[in-house]
């Protein structure tokens, strides 16, 4: 094991060596290098996303992380899919990224990890799984006065009345 001494003001007009286990840097221990991370932050499970519509991917990345890439993977009981790329070389630092929710309906996962070439490896992937569902055109029918226009099955009571929201998929 190599030790360095640096020598560091002990008092006003003294030095002290101090050991530094990382070495030296103009007259200063080096700290320990912060190791590189990377946390998805949404899609990061529960979500419900629109086939067609933008959905922004967050993260945040350490400072020693120069870009990333992001995975969409597939999941599907009983199967193990090949994760596909979304996007390739994003700047990390920027900590966003808008996507157009191309792919069928089902329950997906968010992987980011360093690109290839741009710092060292670090990965994380969303915690549990958000939904992408299908876009429909539904005819709705409004029986509470736009309080739960879109929401099927919503049920308002006035007095002895009692209405239903229903939609027809179109």
């Amino acid at each position: 094991v190599r030790e360095f001494y640096c020598a560091t003001p002990y008092r006003a007009t003294t030095f002290k060596d101090v050991a530094c286990p990382n070495g030296c840097e103009n007259g200063a221990c080096i700290t320990e290098a912060e190791e590189p991370s990377i946390t998805v932050v949404s899609p990061n499970g529960g979500e419900l996303i629109y086939e067609g519509d933008v959905q922004t991917i967050k993260w945040t990345a350490s400072s020693q992380i120069a870009k990333i890439d992001i995975y969409l993977q597939y999941l599907e009981p009983g199967k193990t899919e090949t994760p596909d790329l979304i996007a390739s070389n994003v700047v990390a630092n920027t900590n966003q990224y808008d996507w157009t929710v191309s792919v069928p309906a089902g329950d997906y996962q968010i992987s980011i990890q360093t690109a290839a070439g741009w710092g060292d490896h670090a990965i994380d992937h969303s915690d549990n799984h958000f939904s992408i569902i299908r876009a429909t055109t539904a005819a709705c029918i409004d029986t509470d006065s736009d309080k739960d226009y879109y929401t099927q099955g919503s049920i308002t009571t006035y007095g002895d009345i009692v209405q239903t929201d229903y939609c027809i998929e179109g």
